[in-house]
């Protein structure tokens, strides 16, 4: 049983992904948001949901038996996880208009002090003398 597991994860994955894409395209059509009902998308998330908590688990186990560093893999998804939703907003911004907001502004002055903050630290002195 376990042998055909990474087949059904990579016909899984696919499938997700499809299933995103087809949300993404349809909420990106203002008029005709995909026609799902709410018990429907309760269902999924409750199921993708627990997938990530199965799959925390196993990648707590795997990190133990490799003596990989476990916050560094944490570190890694946080960061591939906000650059998602970053380029989630991106997308959004293609086909609506940001509305000045106090959550707007808290948000994009949130990420603009994490981007300085990040370029400060990874930023070669030299390289940051001559830009100033």
């Amino acid at each position: 049983m376990m042998k055909n597991l990474p087949g059904k994860i990579h016909r899984a994955t696919r499938t997700l992904e499809d299933i995103k894409r087809q949300l993404r395209a349809g909420a990106a059509k203002v008029d005709s948001a995909v026609e799902l009902d709410l018990a429907t998308l309760r269902e999924l998330k409750k199921a993708v949901d627990g997938l990530r908590r199965a799959l925390w688990v196993q990648i707590e186990a795997e990190h133990r038996k490799s003596g990989k560093k476990l916050k560094e893999e944490v570190r890694s998804l946080r960061l591939q996880n906000l650059t998602e939703m970053l380029q989630s907003v991106q997308e959004d911004l293609k086909v609506r208009e940001l509305r000045p907001t106090s959550e707007t502004a808290s948000f994009l002055n949130a990420v603009h002090k994490i981007a300085d903050a990040a370029l400060e630290r990874h930023t070669p002195a030299s390289h940051r003398e001559k830009a100033g």
